[in-house]
């Protein structure tokens, strides 16, 4: 029996250090006289160089606000051929690093030898604010990988690796990078983790063109399948459609007033994810063309308006009649993004952010059979933006009696005195019968009219 227990546990000693063997496991032993560094820099900006130091530092802001830097550490080359032929097709790079930002690119890449190019596997983004000595602050782990199971033979010969910089032909800081390592393994399907950031899980009054955005998912993804669907995990708009590896994708000819559902699966060289993947919602904004059925009645509509929207809503009669529109409530950031409704001729029948930006309880009248309302956002704080500003709802019916149009002049009789008179201009009487003109000076101050025309007090 306990010959048969040590037996055993041999066995299962030697399937454990089978299952994690690597037949590519390639640290960059920096120092390393076979890596190569160039570029076209400022010398005083390269602090350490992974041929003789035990890191890949360089600082931008020590060669001056003019030089333009370009600086990549290479690998020499490294042959993935046994990795291939062992079906260890998942190869991932990893290290620790940290990047002080402004705008440049700090990029791990490998070259691609069919088409003699470099392919970008992943930008090092800001990740401190540390100003000098970038080796002794604080470094954070970093990890990409990629799959060679369609690698031709010359791709997989002939492999190498790099970390490239570029301060964009600007003044930036630095950066340093260390315990750098490569390896090959058996490989996984992909983690089933990407988050979509925008448009935002439940947000509303997303246009019906949205651009999609989303972080990569755990477990180096290939590509992603991409399904849309009227309902949570559907699929009636796209079904499973492979848009490849990339973290964004433009929707278009989507239907107004509608929730979408979109899930993200992703895939490698070892298959799809396999655990359960988040679907993500938003709706679409209203018809900002709405036909307003005067025999139905009112159409009330809500929407948050956005920057880099069109943020203008317009309705029309179907009885070719005037319409009324009451704002029910709603906020525009106050002095910068104007409301604006425009008549049905294009005149504007207001302009203005209400009071101190609430413009509940404004309310207009088309001469004709369409009405407009747009708010002019400014290009930064929007409703959607912004948790202090509320969505506008407005209700819009058929007028079931016109307005009279009034306009009012001021004639100065300095002649006859300190005094001056008013002349009201009833120009139409709209669906009255008859005016009532009140006048709250003493004297006369009442007239009942008929008929336009001009009458003064």
């Amino acid at each position: 029996m306990t010959m048969k227990k040590i037996t055993l546990l041999i066995l299962l000693l030697a399937f454990t250090q089978f299952s994690v063997a690597q037949i590519i496991n390639e640290p960059a032993n920096w120092p390393n006289s076979d890596w190569t560094t160039s570029g076209n820099y400022g010398a005083a900006g390269l602090l350490a160089n992974p041929v003789s130091d035990s890191s890949f530092s360089f600082d931008d802001d020590e060669t001056g606000s003019t030089s333009d830097d370009d600086i990549a550490s290479e690998s020499p080359v490294i042959d993935l051929t046994p990795a291939y032929n062992g079906g260890e097709n998942q190869i991932v790079i990893s290290g620790n690093y940290n990047h002080n930002d402004i705008n440049a690119d700090l990029l791990v890449e490998y070259w691609d030898a069919d088409t003699s190019s470099w392919v970008t596997l992943l930008d090092l983004v800001e990740t401190a604010n540390d100003l000098s000595n970038w080796c002794s602050g604080t470094l954070v782990l970093f990890e990409t990988g990629f799959d060679i199971g369609s690698f031709s033979a010359n791709q997989l010969s002939n492999f190498k690796y790099r970390f490239s910089y570029d301060d964009n032909d600007g003044w930036d800081w630095g950066f340093c990078i260390n315990n750098v390592s490569l390896i090959s393994s058996g490989g996984s399907v992909p983690n089933c983790d990407a988050v979509v950031t925008s448009p935002t899980n439940g947000e509303t009054g997303v246009g019906v063109n949205p651009t999609v955005n989303w972080n990569s998912a755990g477990g180096f993804p290939d590509g992603y399948y991409f399904s849309l669907g009227t309902s949570s995990g559907g699929n009636d708009i796209m079904d499973a459609v492979d848009i490849g590896n990339v973290n964004t994708y433009t929707l278009s000819g989507l239907s107004y007033s509608t929730t979408y559902y979109i899930t993200l699966l992703p895939y490698n060289g070892s298959g799809s994810a396999t655990d359960s993947c988040t679907s993500y919602s938003f709706t679409t904004l209203a018809d900002p063309n709405t036909t307003v059925d005067c025999n139905a009645g009112p159409i009330t509509t809500t929407f948050c308006y956005d920057t880099g929207l069109d943020n203008s809503y317009s309705f029309i009669s179907n009885d070719g009649g005037p319409l009324n529109l009451v704002i029910d409530s709603g906020e525009v950031e106050n002095g910068w993004d104007e409301l604006i409704i425009l008549d049905s001729d294009g005149t504007e029948l207001y302009n203005g952010y209400g009071n101190a930006g609430n413009i509940t309880g404004i309310s207009f009248q088309s001469s004709g059979d369409n009405i407009t309302l747009v708010v002019d956002e400014d290009g930064s704080i929007s409703c959607v933006s912004s948790a202090s500003i509320d969505s506008i709802t407005m209700t819009v019916s058929c007028a079931t009696c016109v307005n009279p149009a009034v306009d009012f002049e001021m004639v100065s009789d300095c002649l006859n005195g300190p005094q001056f008179y008013i002349d009201v201009d009833v120009t139409d009487l709209g669906s009255a019968g008859s005016l009532t003109i009140v006048d709250d000076q003493p004297g006369p101050n009442t007239i009942n009219v008929s008929s336009t025309g001009i009458y003064q007090f």
